[in-house]
């Protein structure tokens, strides 16, 4: 994930804040250092986004809610 992926990863949770809490935001910028994320681009825009980790070569996905946020409005 590049510097600019971060900063719309972290635009995007501060978009939904029914699912994304003062705390997750905390959280998030602790996974950009710990974890491995994916982004879903559309036109050279970041839509959506998903934070993993691998344990024991089982991927732990937790609350699909809050580690995967695409706005819908987008598509």
């Amino acid at each position: 994930m590049t510097c600019m992926d971060k900063f719309s990863v972290l635009k995007i949770a501060k978009s939904l804040p029914k699912h994304f809490t003062a705390k997750s935001i905390e959280f998030i910028l602790t996974d950009f250092e710990n974890q491995k994320g994916l982004v879903y681009r559309k036109d050279n825009l970041v839509l959506g986004f998903l934070m993993f980790y691998f344990n024991q070569t089982v991927v732990e996905l937790g609350n699909i809610l809050r580690l995967l946020s695409v706005k819908l409005s987008c598509f």
